[in-house]
């Protein structure tokens, strides 16, 4: 029971960074930060690529740390050094739209 609450939470924390993280890439890119035709077939496909991707990364990433068999702390700072990394992509990401 305690395995199966875990995995289901594994998925769905996954799922929803993936659709956020692909919602916003296509804000950006295809919308160009306009919501119109977001939402067209042809960008839904993209998004579902987008979102497979993401999703998968994430689990491999979960998996790859508790192969590990660490204790928590050093699970916790691979956990925030992974992600910090993944922000400072985005946010550079961002910052060269920008510019």
């Amino acid at each position: 029971m305690v395995i199966e609450t875990k995995i289901r939470t594994r998925f769905i924390t996954a799922g929803l960074i993936a659709i956020i993280i692909t919602l916003l890439l296509f804000y950006i890119d295809e919308g160009k930060y306009n919501f119109e035709g977001l939402f067209r077939p042809d960008n839904l496909i993209g998004m579902g690529f987008y979102f497979t991707a993401l999703f998968v990364f994430q689990l491999v990433i979960q998996l790859a740390i508790e192969s590990l068999q660490t204790n928590k702390k050093i699970t916790g700072l691979l956990n925030g050094i992974i992600s910090a990394f993944i922000m400072i992509v985005i946010l550079a990401s961002l910052f060269s739209l920008v510019a």
